[in-house]
């Protein structure tokens, strides 16, 4: 019920926003403020709500990639896009980058996130590959690393490493000013990388905590600026 109630408040408080009679909470505010200067897409702020909402509900873990990818095109790409639209910028080619580029950002969040969820008795390795590899969702609630976990974060690593890579590759169709928001590619990237290098142990407590050093991580968001790329 308080979940409930908390989702609720923010249905309302978008639509208020809209209305033009935003709640006294600073990111409504913020919105507002962007509001007055561009179009946000209102079924977007919806969508990241209901996607969160309907996540917070359903306790079973995703049924396959397809899944996860359905959850990250609810919250990191409509983020994305709503970043796109608040810059004033866009095309086809740039929202098909886009969502390429939420889709990896969503589940190395979710791979990252590994041991956090499954202390509060949440896994969102999908359900297939688990039962391909022969994992025990009670093994990845204790945190127990095993051959066959390490294979299904590879699985879910690759697919977003895929996904960075197809983004890459329609670069050159983004307007140079949106690529910065793209950056968090970059990160994302470091992070498979890391965790390739750990051989894919989501438990491994140097990748759980950081995985990347922050410096390496600023020095290689902050080259990829200046080149204008991702």
């Amino acid at each position: 019920m308080l979940l409930q109630m908390r989702f609720k408040w923010w249905e309302d408080a978008i639509n208020a926003m809209y209305n033009g009679t935003p709640p006294d909470h600073p990111v409504i505010q913020a919105l507002g403020h962007v509001l007055k200067s561009r179009h946000l897409t209102r079924y977007r702020m919806r969508r990241i709500v209901t996607t969160r909402q309907k996540d917070a509900l359903q306790l079973e873990a995703p049924a396959d990639l397809a899944s996860l990818e359905q959850y990250a095109n609810g919250t990191a790409v409509q983020l994305l896009l709503l970043q796109l639209e608040a810059n004033g910028v866009g095309n086809l080619e740039t929202e098909k980058a886009a969502a390429l580029v939420g889709h990896a950002v969503g589940m190395t969040n979710l791979l990252r996130g590994t041991i956090h969820h499954a202390q509060r008795g949440r896994v969102y390795l999908p359900r297939d590959l688990c039962d391909q590899h022969q994992v025990i969702h009670a093994d990845i609630l204790r945190g127990k690393d095993s051959e066959g976990v390490r294979r299904v974060a590879e699985a879910v690593s690759k697919a977003a490493e895929e996904n960075i890579k197809k983004a890459r590759e329609l670069m050159p169709a983004i307007p140079l000013e949106a690529r910065p928001l793209f950056l968090p590619a970059v990160g994302c990237a470091l992070f498979l990388s890391a965790l390739k290098a750990r051989a894919y142990n989501v438990f491994d407590p140097m990748w759980t905590k950081s995985g990347v050093s922050p410096l390496w991580l600023q020095l290689n968001l902050k080259y990829h600026l200046v080149r204008g790329s991702f």
